[in-house]
């Protein structure tokens, strides 16, 4: 299946097969991020900026104990991006997003799994943002998917001034990036209120069905990797 024929038009702007799959991996990063972000009491397992914040405050006032929690979500991240970046060294763009995804769906897998033991929620959870992180990586390489929108809402007013200036029209996916984010919280929150296991399973189903989207739909290296510069907006 070509590019061409997954891709989606918004006006004069052409979102291809690496940006849909990055738009539904938002929504499972907005969707986790919410679980855990109710799980554990206002800490977050993907949005790092958050807990970094939370980890300053608690040094600063000097109550170490709150300051560790969000230390352990920090320390994990990076070793989930530090796999990640090591495998994309390892192996062919090609194959790097099947196999990363796939990591991706085991570590939901057994957040799900831990899940049903009496382990308390930080060890139950703390597959999450080994997985977020992984993902961060797997979004530089497809342009997007990453697990925070901050950049994405500088962008859509870059996009939307340039748009105002007749220069281009590309403030919809910065838009739908966000969008995805929100919607994927909302629904993982709501979920959360419902039924605590299905709050991971739903995820979990959606990393499998991208996983073998990915693996069904593998293209040239050009086709999944984006521009040093792409990859940092």
């Amino acid at each position: 299946m070509s590019e061409e024929s997954t891709a989606v038009r918004f006006g004069r702007m052409q979102i291809g097969h690496p940006q849909l799959v990055g738009f539904a991996l938002t929504v499972v990063a907005g969707w986790i991020d919410a679980v855990g972000f109710l799980r554990l009491g206002g800490l977050y397992v993907s949005f790092m900026s958050g807990n970094t914040t939370q980890l300053g405050t608690g040094i600063g006032s000097l109550e170490l104990v709150s300051a560790v929690m969000p230390a352990f979500l920090v320390m994990l991240f990076v070793v989930g991006a530090l796999a990640a970046a090591l495998l994309r060294g390892l192996m062919t763009a090609q194959r790097l997003l099947p196999v990363s995804l796939g990591i991706e769906s085991a570590l939901i897998a057994t957040a799900l799994g831990l899940s049903f033991t009496s382990a308390p929620s930080a060890l139950t959870l703390a597959p999450l943002p080994l997985a977020m992180g992984m993902q961060n990586v797997i979004g530089r390489s497809i342009g997007s998917g990453r697990t925070f929108v901050t950049g994405s809402l500088v962008r859509l007013g870059e996009e939307l001034a340039a748009a105002a200036l007749g220069q281009r029209n590309r403030w919809p996916e910065p838009a739908l990036t966000w969008t995805a984010m929100m919607a994927g919280a909302a629904a993982g929150a709501w979920v959360q209120s419902i039924e605590p296991w299905v709050a991971l399973a739903l995820p979990l189903a959606a990393a499998l069905a991208i996983t073998v989207v990915a693996v069904s739909n593998r293209t040239s290296a050009n086709g999944w990797e984006q521009s040093p510069r792409d990859r940092d907006r």
